[in-house]
């Protein structure tokens, strides 16, 4: 997509990556607004535009999505090779989170072997290795598991067995050291026992070692430990956390109460970038109460202006006024619909690989359970708990409810009751349609049902 518009959201993230208004040590900025907004391709043109060789930044960026991850994995493995610019898979460069994941997955390997020794009948296997395919450290993340694994494959008794054994798992109780771990921690006994103690503490403290002796030298804390030399070229550290509402999760107690108070006390300097839906101050209260002086700064993104949207479309070679007006009231001026829609008609408009492409990327955010969520409720000409009951029988409709006024990516913003997107609707339909005509029919049935249902009451 060519870049238009957004000409103040542009000068001050450039402001801020090149080093104007920034505080020493850590500068917080970010960038919201609905899914769909272009929030990822404003900061990438930012960057393109920006001269981040010169300010000698370490580059890290840790991006969610539609499936769930432990903390472990997150910051243990996702955002650690993430860098290009450093050899992290071996040698001495993030040496203390290489070795606290290490040890996350031999606990968990553990308690894997434990629990499938006790596996029977075989269909729970499966549900224990789902459990683990979540990620490193499962220990600390079993209170968020029911409500995060697939349970479309899986029995939900089965998997409240599965955590139930885990709680108890042998793997993941304390380990005794001899003489009160006076000696060196050889085994390893005394790493484990502090990711046990607290997952977050331990992996913040880590990271910000290895950061730390890349950056500007090793700690003395970390004077006895085996550590990375300062690596010419690298003084500071920019740091991107993508798509946060999907990790917001796990990351607002790991970086408020442990991460960001140990990069605020560094001698390096960081700029943390976040880029969510929602405001970052409004995920937590913790931002504002502990974090206040470190945010320098935030980007509401809103849909294309009509002269933003229409300056895109023509120079995307669109030139037709009809069909740049409907392309525009049927987006609402959302960039990531509007490119699509235009890719669309250059290439000889709505066509069934163009409608694939469509369903593709409106759900590229959402996991399996929520597409299954999506399709029936294109077929509601309102959206609330009792029009979900009649599409989505087998679901707790609340809980749809609930997704769905969180998913602006896929929600209008100027309806005055709960609907879908127009466009939106009217493309999952079509392709509805297209895949199976007969649970088109009976979608499009109980989508009459519910608003005869709706009128009457």
């Amino acid at each position: 997509m060519d870049f238009v518009g957004r000409v103040d959201p542009v000068r001050r993230l450039r402001a801020w990556l090149n080093g104007e208004e920034v505080r020493s040590p850590l500068s917080i900025v970010s960038i919201s607004g609905p899914g769909g907004i272009g929030k990822t391709f404003l900061l990438e043109h930012a960057i393109r535009s920006s001269n981040l060789d010169a300010r000698k930044y370490l580059r890290l960026r840790l991006t969610g999505g539609p499936e769930w991850r432990t903390l472990g994995q997150l910051v243990g493995h996702d955002l650690l090779h993430s860098c290009s610019q450093l050899d992290v898979s071996g040698g001495r460069c993030g040496i203390e989170t290489r070795k606290n994941f290490a040890a996350l997955r031999s606990m968990d390997d553990q308690a894997r072997a434990e629990l499938l020794r006790r596996a029977n009948p075989p269909e729970f296997r499966e549900t224990i290795e789902a459990v683990f395919r979540l990620g490193a450290g499962i220990q600390a993340a079993i209170p968020r598991l029911r409500a995060h694994v697939d349970l479309t494959k899986l029995d939900k008794q089965q998997l409240n067995a599965a955590l139930d054994l885990l709680e108890k798992a042998k793997a993941y109780g304390p380990e005794s050291r001899f003489l009160g771990g006076f000696m060196p921690d050889i085994q390893g006994r005394g790493r484990r026992n502090r990711l046990r103690a607290g997952i977050e503490s331990a992996l913040a403290d880590g990271l910000v070692g290895d950061l730390a002796a890349i950056l500007t030298g090793y700690r003395s804390e970390d004077r006895r430990k085996p550590t990375a030399s300062k690596v010419a070229g690298l003084d500071r550290l920019l740091l991107i956390i993508d798509d946060f509402e999907s990790i917001a999760d796990k990351l607002n107690p790991f970086l408020i109460d442990h991460l960001v108070p140990l990069l605020s006390r560094s001698k390096f300097e960081t700029l943390l970038v976040v880029l969510g839906r929602d405001r970052l101050s409004d995920t937590h209260t913790g931002w504002r109460q502990q974090h206040e002086s470190s945010l320098i700064g935030e980007v509401r993104l809103a849909p294309f202006s009509r002269e933003e949207g229409e300056q895109f479309v023509r120079e995307s070679g669109v030139a037709d006024d009809a069909t740049i007006a409907r392309l525009l009231d049927e987006t609402a001026g959302y960039p990531f619909l509007l490119d699509g829609e235009v890719q669309a008609e250059l290439a000889g408009g709505r066509t069934a690989l163009s409608l694939k492409g469509f369903y593709d990327r409106t759900t590229k955010w959402m996991n399996s359970i929520q597409r299954g969520w999506l399709t029936p409720l294109c077929f509601l000409d309102d959206v609330n708990e009792e029009t979900i009951g009649v599409v989505l029988p087998g679901e707790d409709a609340s809980r749809v409810l609930d997704w769905f006024k969180s998913e602006s990516s896929v929600r209008s913003p100027i309806a005055t009751t709960w609907e879908v997107l127009p466009i939106i609707r009217s493309r999952i339909c079509a392709y509805q349609k297209l895949d199976s005509p007969k649970r088109f029919r009976e979608l499009e049935q109980l989508g009459t049902s519910a608003a005869a249902r709706r009128s009457s009451s």
